[in-house]
């Protein structure tokens, strides 16, 4: 938390329209991810035959209707976070096993997050082809260039944007292009991050859902006050570091090899 602190201190000081730019498409991807996310949920449990989130205007992809500030801020200051949770009444479920519709409603989520993640990752692919010169597409790899847990994709994502473009007319003869790889370069790590983080087997996680669901058969039943209590101590973790780190070197393998399989599907290196 405090590094990613020192780092919006030092965009801000050192261009203060990059901070705000920078902030803008925060709460964009943020926006976007989170409503898809929560929206999945939300239509899964209606197909399911539980219309409550629906009823309360959570079948929408209206950010306002999912949005978390806890789960928003730990996102933008921790890089992990989390929406207000889709309301569901397991007894409204049409299958006589309703822990099979719950595990469809649980892993909803993390599907339409990974989905986002494939599709900004192919179209940053595509952007790729207009926005640099070909020579330089000759040269440079393109697993670098829109990766943004390495090489160029590093600096793109971290670094000011508007500098950038300034830099770029050498390279691109869209320098323009930039603004929306980096928007896609966003998105695309995002949407994993938050997959990949609702996947872990912890309360109030959908990751708990799906190992109580396969395993357990929806068996294990939780108080609302011990399930705070394990949401206070998952976001201690986070702050602390002891999540942070692995989490991060988990996203960034999963998305090298994903990058590494497409890039071999369409034939580039």
């Amino acid at each position: 938390m405090f590094q990613r602190l020192s780092y919006y201190f030092e965009m801000l000081a050192r261009n203060p329209l990059d901070f705000v730019i920078f902030l803008l498409y925060e709460l964009l991807v943020i926006s976007i991810s989170f409503s898809f996310h929560e929206y999945a949920h939300a239509r899964v449990a209606f197909l399911c035959g539980d219309p409550t989130a629906r009823n309360l205007g959570r079948m929408t992809l209206d950010p306002r209707a999912h949005l978390s500030l806890t789960g928003t801020l730990a996102l933008f200051f921790l890089g992990f976070g989390w929406g207000k949770p889709v309301p569901v009444v397991h007894r409204n479920f049409k299958h006589k096993r309703r822990w099979l519709d719950d595990f469809a409603v649980s892993v909803a989520g993390i599907t339409m997050n990974f989905l986002l993640f494939l599709a900004c990752l192919i179209l940053s692919l595509a952007v790729n082809r207009f926005l640099w010169e070909p020579d330089f597409l000759a040269t440079a790899p393109w697993s670098t260039l829109v990766n943004p847990c390495r090489g160029f994709g590093v600096i793109l994502a971290m670094d000011g944007i508007t500098d950038i473009a300034r830099e770029l007319s050498a390279f691109s003869p869209n320098p323009w292009l930039i603004y929306i790889q980096h928007f896609l370069l966003l998105m695309a790590l995002t949407n994993l991050t938050l997959a990949i983080f609702n996947f872990l087997p912890i309360p109030p996680l959908d990751g708990f859902h799906m190992v109580n669901d396969l395993l357990f058969k929806g068996r294990i039943r939780m108080s609302q006050n011990v399930a705070l209590i394990v949401q206070y101590a998952l976001l201690a973790l986070v702050l602390v570091g002891v999540l942070t780190g692995v989490l991060s070197d988990v996203v960034d393998a999963v998305y090298t090899g994903i990058l590494k399989l497409v890039l071999a599907v369409i034939g580039q290196t």
